[in-house]
Formats: C-alpha cells, structure tokens, sequence
C-alpha cells in the first residue's frame, strides 16, 4: 500500500479472506485482500466477489484508489480472472458477509 493509506487510514492489516470473515465488522478497521475477482455483478460501481485460496466474499463497490477516488470501476480495467489487490473494511448486509468502503490498490502480475 501507498503511504498516503497508510498514513490516513492508520489501521490496516494485510489477511486472507477467512481471516477477514472470522474478523468483527468495524468501520475503522481496513484490511488489505489479494484475490482472483469473479461474478462483476456492477461494471459502475465495482460489486464482485474476490476469492483467495482461503475463501470468497463479496465486495461491494470498488473505488478508483484512497484520496479522491470515485465511482469508475471500468476505467481500472478489471476482468473476471484478474488477480487483485483492495483495501476495505469488514462489514455485511442482509446477514451477507462483504467488503465496504473499497478502494482499489493495485492488479498483481505473476
């Protein structure tokens, strides 16, 4: 992550997504997730699933980046398949488990 994360949201833990479902939903507390995205149920505003080999769940509303950021998940170019990077808090919806507050960090290359 950019300083500028790190610096303004103070908190950020890096965890596979089981671990970011066994953690307590908190609107101050931001976690970094890796994961392949799957199921672009929003090319608008970013709603997909992300899934590592721990796991998947829903993020829903990806913005651009940190600082600025907006509601443009197409101009990332994120694709099913895509491997990335995010930063999010845990919250849910309707008892569904998800990602709030994301933004994006970075696609990763292997």
């Amino acid at each position: 992550m950019t300083n500028a994360v790190a610096e303004d949201v103070k908190s950020v833990k890096t965890v596979t997504v089981a671990d970011f479902l066994a953690a307590e939903e908190s609107p101050s507390q931001y976690y970094q997730l890796t994961g392949t995205v799957s199921n672009i149920a929003s090319t608008l505003y970013g709603n997909f699933d992300i899934t590592d080999e721990s796991g998947k769940v829903y993020v829903y509303g990806l913005l651009t980046g940190w600082k600025g950021a907006s509601k443009q998940f197409e101009s990332l170019g994120i694709v099913e398949g895509d491997k990335i990077t995010i930063c999010g808090v845990r919250t849910s919806y309707k008892d569904s488990d998800q990602v709030g507050s994301a933004f994006f960090i970075s696609k990763v290359t292997e």
